[in-house]
C-alpha cells in the first residue's frame, strides 16, 4: 500500500489566489532510499503568459542525528513549505521541501530557470560551513553567511529542450562562458498511450548545485518525473521501481 505524506494547503491557495490560469493537479510517487514503498505527494502546475510553474518537492531531508537538527532544522528554515513524509525504520520522519521551479516556453522551445552565483566554488564552500564540526556551529554566522551568498546569486535560463536540438546527436553541449557550459542528452524517446515521451538528463558548469538533472515530459511540455525520484501516477507502469532504491529507470 503507498503510503501518502501530509501536506498544508493554505500556502498553495494562497500561491495560486493570483493567477486565473487553470491550475493542474497530478500525483507523484516519492522515492527514497530509505523508503520500502514510495510516499504520494500532489504536484501542482500552472502557466502565466510564457512561464510555466511547477509547485514540487525540490529536497529530501532525513534527520538522523541530534547535530544535524542543531545545524538546518527544515522545518524553523522554510516552515509550511516543508512536508513531513513517513516514518522510517530510525523512527524518523522523512521531510520533503517544497518550492516553485521555473520553466519557460518560447515557441516550440523550452528553456528551464537555474540560479548560479557570483562566488568561487571554494567561497561558497567555506560559507556553507562544509567542513566545519558540528560543535564548532555557530547559527548567528551560519544565517550571516546564508546572507553573502544569497546576494551573490544570479538566475538565468539554459536550454532544455527543441526539437531540432538532437538533430544530429542525443548529446548538445551549448557554451555560456569562456568556462562554462550546459550540456543536454536525449537518453530515451518513446511512445506509450499514444503520447510521444523525451527523457532527458541537463548539467550546468555554472549552476550552484553541481548536479545531474532529469525530466521526463511530453511534446506540450507536460511534465511526468523529475530527476529520477518523483515520477507521476500515469508514467509509474513505464517504469522499474524496487524497495530502498530510491530512483527508478524506465523499461
Amino acid at each position: 500500500m503507498i503510503k501518502k505524506a501530509v501536506f498544508t494547503f493554505l500556502t498553495l491557495i494562497i500561491s495560486f489566489a493570483s493567477f486565473s490560469q487553470d491550475v493542474k493537479a497530478k500525483k507523484f510517487l516519492i522515492l527514497h532510499n530509505m523508503l520500502s514503498q514510495p510516499d504520494t505527494v500532489t504536484f501542482y502546475f500552472w502557466q502565466d503568459a510564457d512561464t510555466l510553474f511547477a509547485k514540487k518537492i525540490t529536497n529530501q531531508f532525513v534527520p538522523t542525528r541530534e547535530d544535524d537538527l542543531k545545524i538546518l532544522s527544515y522545518k524553523q528554515q522554510y516552515g509550511d513549505n516543508v512536508i513531513t513524509g513517513s516514518k522510517l525504520f530510525n523512527g524518523k520522519n522523512i521531510l520533503y521541501r517544497v518550492e516553485d521551479e521555473k520553466f519557460f516556453i518560447s515557441g516550440d522551445t523550452l528553456y528551464k530557470e537555474i540560479t548560479t552565483n557570483k562566488l568561487s566554488a571554494d567561497s561558497l564552500k567555506i560559507l556553507f560551513q562544509e567542513n566545519v564540526n558540528p560543535i564548532n556551529f555557530k547559527k548567528s554566522r551560519y544565517q550571516a553567511n546564508l546572507q553573502i551568498i544569497s546576494k551573490n546569486r544570479t538566475k538565468r535560463k539554459i536550454v532544455l529542450f527543441h526539437p531540432s536540438l538532437f538533430a544530429k546527436s542525443n548529446t548538445s553541449k551549448i557554451k555560456h562562458k569562456k568556462e562554462c557550459f550546459d550540456t543536454v542528452e536525449l537518453i530515451k524517446k518513446w511512445e506509450y498511450n499514444k503520447t510521444t515521451y523525451y527523457y532527458i538528463s541537463f548539467y550546468s558548469d555554472c549552476s550552484i548545485s553541481k548536479k545531474r538533472h532529469y525530466f521526463i515530459f511530453d511534446r506540450e511540455y507536460n511534465f511526468y518525473a523529475f530527476d529520477n525520484k518523483y515520477i507521476s501516477l500515469d508514467l509509474a507502469p513505464q517504469a522499474v521501481i524496487k524497495p530502498f532504491k530510491g530512483s527508478f529507470t524506465i523499461r
